[in-house]
């Protein structure tokens, strides 16, 4: 999986590579830093943190807040929406209830 930390304009950002390999977390404003175990964690889930504070992707995503972060799951589709900095464990509380997930899980443990 590739961390990409880079700011990324809406031509750069094609969310039909991520289908079926990735779950997206796209990240408007600052975010604190994440500790190397949630970075880790977010690894474990095939979650890629993607920096989209652009006015193109402002428009694309329908963000007027100054801070949003949208989860996009591994189907392309929106999965949540935050409008203020949360706690990186209830992202990925809510990716390990999600079916995908729990599927993971279980081909993981055979």
């Amino acid at each position: 999986m590739t961390w990409i930390m880079s700011a990324i304009c809406l031509l750069q950002l094609d969310l039909d590579a991520y289908r079926w390999k990735s779950r997206v977390l796209l990240q408007f404003g600052d975010q604190p830093k994440l500790s190397s175990q949630t970075q880790a964690a977010f690894k474990e889930r095939d979650l890629i943190l993607l920096p989209a504070n652009t006015p193109e992707l402002r428009k694309a995503f329908n963000v007027n807040a100054p801070y949003t972060l949208i989860l996009i799951g591994t189907d392309g589709d929106e999965k949540a929406r935050w409008l203020t900095p949360i706690d990186p464990q209830l992202i990925l509380s809510l990716i390990d209830s999600m079916p995908m997930r729990q599927s993971e899980l279980r081909r993981k443990s055979k």
